[in-house]
């Protein structure tokens, strides 16, 4: 019995122990999760009237960069907090999701320039989601990488003809790569 009374007792508000118990949150998608933990762990330990000291902390001190951007007021709960946060801040679909589509994308009876559409439409969204998780940058080294990513795509996913061109190729990047396979695709369209 001693033990919950304990337990259900509720505290104040700590300035300091909230500022060593949660980090500093700037808006990235990899942390969120582990901020929000952190965020409810120390909220449930407050008494009801001390919450909102604890959602002007956050707002104020603890929201940082693009975040501290996102949250315009005060919001009048923790989970109107993690909601808000959530929509900017978590992408709608994950790298993982975009991989598997772009793995399994095949050409079949579409023309090149509407088969590299959709590559260079989820590779964009991809390379969108990895910058803002990894900042502004690293944009380069991603947009190459996934350029790379775009070439292996439309190599694997393309008709046997059009496949054999662009293995056959020289081609230095996805751009290149495409034009080579419209061109291949407009030669054999001619016989």
């Amino acid at each position: 019995q001693k033990s919950d009374k304990m337990a259900s007792k509720k505290s104040v508000f700590d300035i300091k122990l909230a500022g060593s118990l949660i980090p500093d949150y700037s808006g990235t998608s990899t942390e969120l999760n582990d901020f929000l933990g952190c965020v409810r762990y120390y909220h449930d330990t407050l008494e009801e009237s001390e919450r909102t000291q604890l959602l002007s902390f956050l707002t104020h001190v603890k929201l940082k960069g693009k975040a501290r951007a996102a949250v315009a007021s005060v919001p009048d709960s923790i989970g109107s907090l993690g909601t808000l946060l959530r929509q900017c801040f978590l992408p709608r679909v994950t790298i993982a999701s975009l991989q598997r589509n772009l793995s399994s994308l095949q050409q079949k009876d579409r023309s090149v320039a509407s088969f590299a559409s959709e590559i260079e439409a989820l590779v964009g969204q991809m390379s969108e989601i990895q910058v803002n998780e990894n900042g502004e940058a690293s944009r380069k080294l991603i947009t190459t990488l996934n350029d790379t990513l775009a070439v292996t795509t439309l190599k694997m996913g393309a008709n046997e003809a059009i496949k054999r061109v662009i293995i056959a190729s020289q081609a230095r990047n996805f751009a290149e790569t495409v034009s080579l396979a419209i061109d291949a695709e407009a030669s054999t369209a001619n016989f």
